[in-house]
């Protein structure tokens, strides 16, 4: 390709194709279109990289022999020929391929004399080129002054030749060429195309300063929003400093280098008046038009916005009803600093302004997010005071949480705020200590509080009150009740609120139903709760709500009822992704539980540990905690670590078990399975032990963890009567899946000790439960202990067929039968290992017995469980197996 030198009329023009900057990145997205007759258009703010894709296209045109023809216009005040001189002799050059050294010397006057001595008004004429193909790109027309040169360029345009290319680039579109409708069809490419992608920007940094890891990258993003000029200048400071894989903290629009290239390519182009427009907006990230004449003053605003958008393309805007303004994040960032340290006076103004006007119209987060960010507790503080609650039911407590911890490093505090510490982590309280503080601390000003904050202390009082200080709680709770005012008499936000509070108060009604062993009454006032609060405006108050009635209705042992109280709980709409507030957080677990028990999931291990890393573990315990559970009830099922998993599981459950009972009830069977699998009986009896202690001795869960216990101490044939009565009867139940785990555990005895008729009916029972719950889970747990019992006995179960063929088709796909899991040592027993060494010596069941000191019906026990769990029915078949896993 011939090589070509810029040819410089003067300091205000450029004739021929300028050389791309020596590490150009390539960009394949960004194509010159093949279609000749549009008119390709590049409209981008400064630094944007225009004159860089230009070239680019120019080098790709010129290596497939057509001539391009260049005419490039920068700032200077000197004489300038006319354009259509320009593109006359542009097109000679182009044409010729080199410079013409007899021209005049670049900079005189001669030259411009000379050149518009030559011009040609007639457009066709200078660009008809002998009909060859030829491809003419004009750069930095936002510098045309001349109306007789935009009209020339006008003509150019609607006259143009087939065999013409023509390409138009500049910060902003010249007036004339507003007229679209005069102007044929046109691609065109605005700052956004330019900005680099975050795979562009990989790239970027990996040939110039060095890889960066994914935090890291996401950060530059960020910070420059694909910006050309800020990522260039960010990857040269990179490469001088001493770790180039770690951006500068400080890096951003205040940055000294983006600052200077900011001021001189930008700023320094606007008015006065524009840039004190624009460093007064700068202190929030989107204005709608009446925001901003709210905080400037300016009743033009819109037409001030218009312009900035049209002349620097760092300004945005996007229509959703009322159009909203953005400023790219670089300029962002740089007016704020600079704002604040031109007039830190004007910047607390502006900031005031703006929070009072997001809480006027209801986006209190906004205020408290501009509010943090600036620094500015006292508007912080009345924020907090005027919608912390609010906030909180919507499921920001995180956003709260933050806004409560600035204020405490400024020493502000009020009644309010006191209440609200100790509102963000009910209703499990992680940090007693911390919420009974601030409650004492609330207590001697709480009279003067409003009466929905005077309400929500209340609750918290009972929900925080030892059972003999119940009734005590009760009291003061039923005072402030009779404080509310009726609908007549609420008015506004005030009304609403309090409306709200009365709900929350539902939760310290139910205590004290419970209290007095009135379960009816508590699930009674929960479930005129939740109706309410379905039409309520705060999405977190209806889920807390939900949770309490399904754990007040598993108490009485309806769990279909409970069931379908977590199933409106996965119903509820939520963000795709992880989750970003408690709502989010509650919305997904539920959906993650249902997948969970349902086996509708291949993803469930990614999804909670998306779930588990999204929000701090002591601001969102009820979503954490049982979240952590399933996560170690899933690796169980899968047979992962299962000593480490059991373990890690013992230890939540011990820590959290009594603020989290329904998490206990959950985990209960596989837990104490567990625990007798891969334990001693010491440590086995201590879990069930936390599971009478916790769930109470009369609950289902644990009946069932007292038969387990005592039949792997061969004391079965008791068990058996006691389980089955127990199951039968009006226990509470604290689960709904529970039931079918003591039905399957049931039928499986049976099936070992050979009465196949019972096991039929015992299977038949689980499989009600489970249908009714749709819940296929307690099958495939233990190696799939209910599975081996439906496979036996799918296609005569009658009208539950197709819910075990459902059952035994999910668990082919968790564990396909051509890939059986591997028995592993450490699941048996130390009992059963010891059973288990002696099966290859052909004793008898009774010799086995003496030698153990255990009955023979202990010993049979023992050894159905050994070929429950290495899949086999005999004796010579699981010594053959244990041979072959390396058991033996």
């Amino acid at each position: 390709m011939p090589k070509t030198r810029p040819y410089r009329v003067n300091e205000s023009i450029v004739l021929a194709v300028p050389r791309p900057p020596h590490l150009v990145q390539a960009r394949p997205r960004l194509t010159l279109t093949s279609n000749r007759s549009v008119v390709t258009e590049v409209w981008a703010s400064a630094g944007a990289g225009k004159t860089t894709l230009l070239s680019l296209w120019a080098q790709d045109v010129l290596a497939s022999g057509e001539t391009v023809a260049w005419v490039g216009l920068t700032p200077g005040d000197g004489p300038r020929p006319s354009l259509s001189s320009l593109v006359r002799e542009s097109v000679r050059r182009g044409a010729l391929h080199t410079l013409d050294e007899g021209k005049p010397d670049a900079g005189s006057a001669s030259a411009v004399t000379e050149l518009n001595a030559h011009a040609d008004t007639g457009a066709i004429d200078i660009v008809s080129h002998a009909g060859e193909p030829l491809t003419l790109i004009f750069d930095d027309l936002h510098q045309i002054k001349s109306h007789t040169d935009s009209a020339w360029l006008l003509s150019l345009i609607q006259e143009k030749q087939p065999s013409v290319r023509i390409i138009l680039a500049g910060r902003y579109p010249p007036s004339t060429l507003a007229k679209r409708s005069l102007m044929p069809d046109s691609v065109e490419y605005r700052s956004r195309d330019l900005a680099f992608t975050r795979e562009e920007a990989r790239e970027f940094f990996t040939v110039r300063s060095g890889a960066l890891d994914e935090v890291e990258l996401d950060a530059a993003c960020t910070r420059t929003g694909g910006w050309a000029a800020a990522l260039a200048l960010l990857a040269g400071w990179m490469r001088g400093a001493e770790s180039p894989q770690r951006l500068p903290r400080n890096f951003s629009g205040d940055h000294r280098a983006i600052a200077d290239y900011l001021v001189s390519e930008v700023l320094d182009q606007l008015s006065a008046g524009d840039r004190e427009f624009l460093l007064t907006t700068s202190v929030v990230d989107s204005v709608t038009l009446p925001f901003a004449v709210f905080l400037t003053g300016h009743d033009d605003a819109g037409d001030i916005l218009d312009q900035l958008e049209n002349h620097t393309s760092l300004v945005s805007h996007r229509d959703d009803g009322e159009s909203v303004y953005t400023y790219h994040p670089t300029l962002l960032s740089y007016l704020r600093a600079e704002l604040r340290r031109r007039d830190f006076g004007g910047f607390t103004r502006s900031v005031s302004a703006a929070s009072q006007w997001y809480r006027r119209h209801g986006r209190a987060d906004l205020a408290l997010e501009l509010c943090l960010r600036s620094d500015h507790t006292g508007d912080l503080l009345e924020a907090l005071n005027d919608a912390g609650v609010p906030l909180v039911f919507d499921g920001q407590a995180e956003l709260v949480v933050r806004a409560l911890g600035a204020l405490d490093r400024a020493r502000l505090h009020s009644t309010t705020t006191h209440v609200l510490n100790a509102l963000v982590s009910a209703p499990y309280f992680p940090d007693q200590v911390r919420v009974d503080h601030h409650l004492a601390a609330a207590a001697p000003t709480i009279e003067t509080a409003p009466i929905a904050v005077r309400l929500i202390f209340a609750t918290l009082a009972v929900l925080r009150a030892q059972t003999p200080d119940v009734a005590t709680a009760k009291q003061a709770l039923e005072r402030v009740e009779a404080d509310v005012p009726s609908d007549e008499d609420a008015e506004g936000v005030a009304g609403g609120l309090a409306y709200d509070a009365v709900l929350f108060s539902r939760l310290a009604r139910a205590v004290c139903f419970e209290a007095d062993a009135d379960f009816e009454g508590a699930l009674g006032v929960l479930h005129d709760a939740v109706e309410s609060s379905r039409f309520s405006s705060h999405p977190w108050l209806h889920l807390i709500l939900l949770e309490a009635a399904s754990t007040v209705a598993a108490r009485q042992g309806r769990w279909p009822e409970s069931s379908s109280l977590h199933e409106e709980m996965a119903t509820l709409s939520s963000a795709e992704g992880q989750p970003t507030n408690l709502v989010e957080a509650h919305v997904q677990f539920a959906v993650s539980a249902r997948e969970f028990e349902r086996l509708d999931s291949d993803h469930l291990e990614a999804q909670l540990d998306d779930l588990i890393a999204a929000l701090p573990f002591d601001l969102a315990p009820g979503v954490m905690i049982p979240a952590r559970a399933l996560r170690f009830l899933h690796q169980l099922d899968a047979h992962e670590h299962p000593r480490t998993t059991i373990d890690d599981l013992d230890r939540l459950l011990r820590a959290h078990a009594h603020s989290h009972p329904n998490t206990l009830a959950l985990c209960s069977f596989r837990y104490v399975a567990a625990m007798l699998h891969l334990h001693d009986r010491h440590q086995a009896k201590l879990a069930v032990d936390l599971v009478t202690d916790e769930l109470g001795d009369a609950s289902l869960e644990s009946a069932l963890a007292v038969a387990q216990y005592n039949s792997s101490a061969g004391r079965q044939s008791k068990v058996e009567g006691t389980l089955e009565e127990a199951l039968g009867s009006s226990r509470q139940i604290w689960n709904g899946t529970t039931p079918v785990y003591g039905w399957i555990l049931l039928a499986d005895w049976a099936e070992l000790s050979g009465r196949t008729t019972r096991a039929d009916s015992l299977i038949v029972k689980a499989l009600e439960i489970a249908e009714l719950m749709q819940t296929r889970r307690p099958f495939v747990a233990e190696e799939q202990r209910g599975v081996r019992l439906l496979e036996a006995r799918v296609g005569r179960l009658g009208s539950h067929d197709d819910f075990a063929r459902s059952i035994t088709d999910a668990a082919a796909l968790l564990a396909p039968p051509s890939q059986p899991r591997s028995p592993d040592a450490a699941y048996f027993t130390p009992k059963e290992r010891e059973i288990l060494r002696e099966l290859p010596r052909h004793q008898s069941v009774s010799e086995i017995a003496a030698k153990q000191q255990l009955s023979p019906n202990t010993i049979k026990t023992h050894m159905r469980s050994i070929y429950q769990k290495l899949g086999v029915s005999g004796r010579a078949d699981a010594v053959e197996q244990a041979e072959a896993h390396g058991l033996l």
